[in-house]
């Protein structure tokens, strides 16, 4: 008597490696507050999808593409060893953490930049330098909490109009 095996196919996505593939199929079926252990993601995957291990990339590849592609957010839950199907809220409160964690870097940019121009420069960096300059100065004023609270307050529906907004400071 002959055994039937049954073979899962899954769908190729051009540019992905296999380990990719298999992790996005399980991911892209993701709930609402659904937690997917390390063990689970290593044994779909084939590879070891903890942080520095060889299929981490793979899942953090899976995470983006699920994102853009199915709309389902996935976030490391610390210390759990596991990832989490974030909900519309949780989403928000991981964008007011990395708003914070830009106007930190931002800020630190901006004082190590105005350390650099005080310095003897070569005038040929000075233009790169003060670009550099003018756009991390940019970002930390608009990633500071009140300016959040500015926004909130005149309810904005929509992203702001990069090209105006940039006329605006041009001039």
């Amino acid at each position: 008597m002959t055994e039937q095996v049954q073979v899962q196919r899954i769908p190729a996505v051009p540019g992905m490696a296999l380990a990719t593939e298999k992790l996005i199929e399980r991911l892209k079926a993701g709930r609402v507050g659904e937690v997917v252990t390390d063990e689970e993601l290593t044994r779909v995957a084939g590879k070891n999808t903890r942080p520095n291990g060889d299929g981490y990339a793979n899942l953090q590849s899976a995470i983006g593409y699920v994102s853009r592609r199915h709309q389902v957010v996935w976030s490391r839950q610390r210390g759990a060893c596991a990832i989490k199907c974030l909900s519309a809220d949780e989403i928000v409160t991981a964008g007011e953490s990395d708003l914070e964690t830009v106007h930190r870097r931002s800020k630190r940019a901006v004082l190590r930049l105005n350390i650099a121009s005080s310095v003897e420069t070569d005038a040929a960096k000075l233009p790169r330098l003060h670009a550099l300059l003018a756009q991390h100065g940019t970002l930390a004023a608009f990633s500071r909490h009140d300016t959040l609270k500015k926004l909130e307050a005149r309810q904005v529906q929509q992203p702001l109009d990069m090209k105006r907004l940039l006329e605006g400071i041009a001039k």
